[in-house]
């Protein structure tokens, strides 16, 4: 049984993402002294991929109330790819509330979309 609320739900959390990702971008950029380095750009791509993610789960959130295949696929593509990458800097930062809703959503999605 799907949540009847469920593209509420998939734009709470990528709501949830993206403002995470403006957060760590601010901070890194208030960080950041001197010349550009690689260290600093990946910093800040980390912040884009989150904002990213969270602005396609955002954007699936009509789709997935009209239940549009589309609208499953993309958020849970994006889901799927903030959930690995939690798991790439879990050595550094463990995001266990990002890792947790991304996982649940995922497992939503999938049966939303297999309900189909």
């Amino acid at each position: 049984m799907l949540p009847e609320q469920l593209h509420w739900i998939c734009f709470g959390v990528g709501a949830w993402v993206a403002l995470n990702g403006v957060l760590h971008t601010i901070a890194v950029m208030n960080q950041h002294k001197g010349a550009y380095t690689r260290e600093y750009m990946r910093l800040l791509m980390d912040g884009l991929l989150l904002v990213l993610c969270g602005a396609i789960q955002m954007v699936s959130h009509p789709l997935i109330g009209e239940r549009q295949p589309a609208g499953f696929i993309l958020a849970g593509i994006a889901s799927a790819g903030l959930f690995i990458y939690t798991l790439l800097i879990y050595p550094f930062l463990k995001s266990f509330f990002t890792m947790i809703i991304n996982v649940a959503l995922l497992i939503l999605l999938t049966i939303g979309y297999v309900s189909l």
